[in-house]
């Protein structure tokens, strides 16, 4: 060994930052250490790095150091003699070679050096600080294999500049991470290098995987992770991020989830996990859960996302990780000087078409309503026709009610019946109440920073026009994040986010407004005269006008465009979320971080229906009532101003962590990385909805005498009926408090890079677990393993670069925040009795336990062919038990169900990534991209109410079958006189006579839920330009197509190929029309609508492949950018919603927007069709869009 006997004493301990070899480091024990750790010390202390070849550390001696402060300099002389090495400074990097000269070619070492200089830009035009440049003897430098022949080194500054010393015959190497190594032979005495690093293409080896928690590289981890970058977000022109993520992550499907055509996505990660908790994934930013959606992000701002999959990813999450895990990391500052990024971006989405609807046309709507009046179907017709019935009447009642009335003859019938047969209002519907939408996006972004303060800021405004006339959004956005260096070992991390949002929603919705026949496809809503129309609704168009001549009554027509100025429906909300975090390096080794976020949002509803308005003139017209006693007319609520209600819900959350983190590699082979951490949480919901009648909007005045105990019991309507009011007060006020503390921790160890071994345990507990023991001794945990193949020295395959196989085992949580051990209670006030009471709105399960799901996991990852080729496979199994089922209980407890942890699932499925570069050139670039995952889930447990054949028919889950089973009476065709049949549990017909409650005689047809879904994106790039398609194709699923339901005033186009005489039993499957005496037999004719609609003969194959979307982007070239003083200018378009390559259905169906489905889950309203949204299909959108940065 050798001892170090001399220390120097020094006022100043370091210049950081400043190139110097008389920089000094401090020695705080007397220890003993190897050379590779005092070059950790010089690390730490100093803003020094090294670059040397490691073989040059084996078996060196044991360095003696005694306490003091030290030069650099003559610590590196003294410890470095011992090996016979030598260094050199040049900038911040010290070079380590051996005192002789290690060059295979000394003749190019002794050639005349003389100086370059250079910059270093990324492809967007920004500077790359810290990149390593060095000049080699020979044209080779992979994994820094090859160091003996580095001859000097640098790197660049805070704006990629560089020099250096350089001879003829030298290579320049430029290298850094996340970047293609550039290399070029100096062959000229050129003296200035411009030079543009390529993003790199070899990921597994650079990818750094978030949990959330902490960062690691991908090559140590063992979970199932998928990572999105930014280029994959940024190819899409939408303003919600969540309209992004369709086909980028393997093993996550989106669903189209709410009604007629709307936006709302839902997720589903690896399958369904439970029947009645929260079923999405959480949403995970900057490291906390994000409580106030996705469209509280700037997808602008979004760095990469991570989707966390397995036990060993997400289980560190606890009770919030059964769904998976999205992992969203925000864009921070860089080293260098501010750099502007801004762009505007706009979208037009083609206004919908109302043929997708595939409601009848306007002559069998016409034929069929005609018939449902002379059958006596209809059987209220006759008690409007004699008075005791004030129920509207469409156009063509009204024509059919005018000649039973006498008003016109049967000719004057006939005429008016046929104009309405050759009438159709979808031109109308689509000019005044419908429009092609035009949307805009602007976004600006600022950044920069130094060594120790590095800024991020933005701002977005997007102004957002619905394809519904009246229905518009404006959403700002403001995002600040600032990392602070407040001394060499710590850190202050600051970052807020703000959004405001104002949203209108004023439109009659077109589809709603057809679907529920309010306006039939005949009636219009303009004359020929280009007048509006008095269009029937609630009440009989002569008893209307009659009661309008009284000057007690408003004007009580209805027009849905009239009601789109007079309309005043208008949501407000805003959403804070301020966080930091602390970090000390409390060693080299050991780091303590704590971190907090303080999230608030409140949303503010404000509904007023002026007395221009339908509704309140409506409410008014029907509540008042002639007062036998005062001999005058009266009014139960007041007929001047309108109505108001406010609606407003404020949430508060905030987030306390703290994490100790353990890293240190010892003896150059074992890792060693773990955690502890403790977190605590509270989240508050405050919500209150009032409600004021006779509002004045100018005077802010409203009626105070009005008392809803008035209304409380049935009164009398201005037809001098008895009606129950059905205007009962909606105020309210609601608070929620839940609080959590949780314990967490980790452990990896790693041997060699080769094997890695994790645990993660985490136990949650929490406020909603009441006093059960069960829920508060919860444990989640995973393990995980992993082998780096490609590390072993036996393992020599030229074409793959990388090889790793995977495995973990792990359990997942999942709690119903509404679900407790503790019974629940509504608090009211009653004005009949004039006292309070209390309502039983959830009944407490003291036994109930978290919904547990168990996932095991194998994969693999490789990359192939200089990492030409890149992908992983996945296998796994997640089963999901003690899952939150209701059960009925006797209604003598006050309640007819309970919540118990009855329910069973699993899921297995397989996961394929690849991405694939089949050409690249300097010029042309061909990149290709695969998704592809199966999935199948079934219930394995599964309580229904019954076992009867419709409830089976009808329930969203079935034991024993897949998740989203098609379960189906079997159709046995039409009898001779054109009424449905289906078989028994015996194999016998049976007609709508006969009632089937056997289930045993259902069959299954396949499942709603896709077994295979994916993408598949390909791009070429010559030059500057970039043209791209991407498909999404979900496959192995069936649908219920939708047809006639007799009892609805508005059908299915389907009626048209009725059964109208005998033979047609032949050619079609739709019933003919039912009799008088079967639509009145409520038995028979429920059987008679039921028995073919939910058969077997309607399941309809909804595979498909879609041309999601085609885009081009074009980049201006350097020198237009150098001439403009720009870093970068990319032009976008973007064409979405293009159509179908393939589609396996005949029926012109989209099967991700089947008509007449109500976008219902199955079982809801009695029937079920779809569990997508419901009406038209997508509509194209083009978007147009230009980024500049400078």
């Amino acid at each position: 060994t050798f001892i170090f006997l001399f220390c120097t004493t020094v006022f100043a301990l370091s210049s950081n930052g400043v190139n110097s070899q008389n920089d000094t480091i401090l020695i705080n024990r007397d220890q003993s250490v190897s050379i590779e750790k005092i070059f950790d010390y010089i690390k730490e202390q100093t803003d020094y790095s090294f670059v040397y070849n490691e073989k040059y550390l084996v078996n060196t001696p044991i360095v003696e150091l005694k306490k003091g402060v030290y030069k650099v300099s003559e610590i590196l002389n003294e410890s470095l003699k011992l090996i016979n090495c030598t260094y050199t400074f040049d900038n911040n990097v010290i070079v380590v070679k051996p005192k002789k000269n290690g060059s295979t070619n000394p003749e190019v070492l002794q050639q005349e050096k003389f100086l370059i200089k250079g910059v270093i830009k990324d492809e967007a035009g920004f500077p790359v600080p810290g990149a390593n440049v060095m000049v080699t003897s020979i044209d080779k430098y992979q994994k820094e294999t090859d160091k003996d022949y580095i001859i000097r080194g640098t790197s660049t500054d805070f704006e990629g500049n560089f020099e250096i010393a350089v001879s003829l015959g030298h290579f320049l190497i430029v290298s850094s991470i996340g970047f293609e190594t550039f290399k070029e032979k100096i062959t000229t005495k050129k003296d200035f290098y411009s030079i543009v690093l390529k993003e790199s293409v070899m990921q597994l080896e650079a990818v750094v995987i978030s949990t959330g928690y902490q960062k690691t590289n991908k090559k140590l981890a063992t979970g199932s992770y998928s990572t999105i970058e930014k280029a994959d977000l940024q190819r899409q022109v939408t303003t919600n991020l969540v309209d992004r993520l369709e086909g980028l992550s393997t093993g996550l499907l989106t669903t189209v989830s709410n009604g007629n055509g709307g936006d709302n996505i839902s997720l589903t990660l690896r399958g369904l996990s439970t029947f009645n908790a929260n079923d999405q994934p959480l949403i995970v930013v900057d490291g906390f859960p994000m409580q106030g959606g996705f469209n509280t992000l700037n997808p602008d701002d979004v760095e990469t996302m991570t989707i966390l999959k397995d036990a060993a990813a997400a289980s560190i999450w606890g009770t919030q990780s059964a769904n998976g895990v999205i992992v969203i990391t925000t864009k921070k500052g860089k080293i260098g000087k501010p750099t502007v990024e801004f762009s505007v971006y706009s979208t037009i989405k083609q206004s919908p078409h109302l043929n997708d609807l595939q409601i009848a046309t306007s002559q069998e709507l016409v034929d069929w309503e005609s018939y449902r009046i002379t059958s006596g179907i209809y059987t209220n017709y006759p008690n409007i026709l004699n008075g005791t019935s004030s129920s509207y009447l469409t156009a063509v009642g009204q024509v059919w009610y005018d000649n039973d009335q006498g008003t016109i003859t049967d000719g004057e019938r006939e005429a008016r019946l046929a104009v309405l047969r050759n009438t159709d209002n979808y031109s109308q519907i689509e000019k005044y109440l419908m429009r092609t939408s035009i949307s805009n996006q602007y976004n600006f972004s600022v950044s920069g920073g130094s060594t120790t303060n590095k800024y991020y800021a933005s701002f977005v405004l997007n102004d957002d026009e619905s394809v519904y006339r009246g229905d518009d959004s404006q959403r700002v956005n403001i995002n600040f994040k600032d990392d602070i260096q407040l001394h060499k070992k710590l850190d202050l991390s600051i970052g807020a986010n703000t959004t405001f949002n104002k949203a209108s929603y004023n439109s009659e919705g077109g589809l709603d407004l057809v679907y529920d026949g309010i306006i039939p496809r005949y009636q219009l809503l303009v004359d020929e005269d280009g007048n509006l129309t008095d269009v029937p609704r609630d009440y009989l168009a002569s008893l209307k006008r009659f009661y309008e001549t009284n000057p007690e009554f408003l004007d009580w027509s209805y027009n849905p465009i009239s009601e789109l100025a007079a309309r005043d429906n208008t949501l407000k909300s805003m959403n804070l979320r301020f966080q930091a975090a602390l970090k000390w390096d409390i060693t080299n080794f050991l780091k303590l971080t704590a971190s907090g976020i303080y999230e608030r949002g409140s949303t503010d509803r404000r509904v007023f229906s002026s007395t221009e308005t339908y509704e309140a003139r409506n409410e008014i017209n029907r509540l008042t009532y002639y007062d036998d006693d005062e001999g005058e007319w009266a009014h139960h609520i007041p007929n001047t101003g309108g109505i108001l209600q406010l609606k407003t819900s404020d949430l508060e959350f905030y987030t306390l962590r703290s994490q100790l983190e353990f890293d240190k590699d010892i003896a150059s082979v074992h890792n060693i990385k773990s955690m502890l951490g403790v977190e605590a949480q509270d989240k508050r919901i405050k919500g209150a909805l009032n409600e004021y009648v006779g509002y004045n909007e100018s005077s802010l005045i409203f009626d105070k005498l009005f008392s809803y105990g008035d209304l409380s019991s049935p009164v009398e309507y201005f037809d001098g009926v008895i009606r129950s009011a059905n205007f009962s007060n909606p105020a309210y006020i609601s608070s929620t408090h839940i609080r959590n503390i949780s314990f967490f921790g980790n452990l990896s160890y790693a041997y060699n890079n080769k094997y890695i071994i994790t645990l993660t345990a985490k136990t949650d507990q929490s406020s909603l677990f009441g006093s059960s023991a069960r829920l508060r001794l919860n444990k989640l945990w995973s393990v995980g393993g992993s082998w780096n193949i490609d590390e072993e020295a036996f393992f020599n395959v030229p074409f793959i670069n990388t090889l790793k196989l995977r495995g973990s085992y792990g359990v997942n949580g999942n709690i119903k925040e509404n679900g407790t051990t503790e019974s629940v209670f509504t608090a009211g006030y009653t004005t009949l009795a004039n006292l309070p009471y209390y309502n039983l709105s959830v009944v407490g399960n003291p036994e109930l336990t978290l919904e547990d799901t168990y996932t095991g996991n194998l994969g693999i990852d490789f990359s192939l062919s200089n990492y030409r080729i890149n992908g992983s496979i996945d296998v796994y199994e997640r089963h999901s038990k003690n899952l939150l089922t209701q059960r009925q209980i006797t209604s003598t407890q006050g309640y007819s169900s309970q919540l118990v942890n009855n329910g069973e699932i699993i899921n297995r499925g397989i996961e394929l990534s690849l991405n694939f570069i089949p050409v690249q050139t300097p010029d042309f670039t061909w990149n290709n991209r695969l998704n592809f995952t199966y999935n199948k889930g079934k219930v394995l447990n599964y309580e229904l109410d019954d076992e009867l054949a419709y409830t089976r028919i009808t329930s969203p889950y079935v034991q024993g079958e897949e998740i989203g089973a098609l379960i189906s009476y079997k159709w046995a065709g039409l009898s001779a006189d054109g009424s449905p049949q289906i078989y028994d549990e015996t194999g016998a017909i049976i007609d709508a006579n006969t009632t089937l409650t056997d289930a045993n005689a259902t069959t299954v047809r396949g499942s709603r839920t896709p077994k295979y879904f994916g993408s598949f994106d390909t791009s070429i790039t010559y030059k500057d330009l970039t043209l791209g398609v991407f498909l999404t194709t979900k496959l192995g699923h069936k649908f219920r197509k939708p047809t006639v339901n007799y009892s609805n005033t508005v059908v299915h186009q389907d009626i048209q190929n009725r059964w109208q005489e005998t033979g047609d039993e032949v050619f079609t499957d739709i019933p003919r029309y039912p009799t008088v005496n079967e639509a009145t037999n409520t038995e028979f004719f429920t059987n008679y609508n039921r028995y073919y609609r939910l058969s077997d003969a309607l399941i309809v194959d909804a595979s498909y492949i879609r041309i999601k979307d085609l885009y081009l982007k074009y980049k201006l070239n350097k020198n237009v950018l150098d001439k403009m003083s720009l870093n970068s200018v990319e032009f976008i378009a973007q064409l979405r919603n293009i159509g179908f390559l393939w589609l396996a259905n005949d029926y012109d169906i989209d099967p991700d927007t089947i008509p007449f489905s109500g976008g219902v889950l199955v079982g809801a309203g009695g029937d079920e069709t779809a569990v997508s949204r419901p009406g038209y299909k997508p509509t194209p959108q083009i978007s147009f869009g230009v980024n500049v940065k400078f």
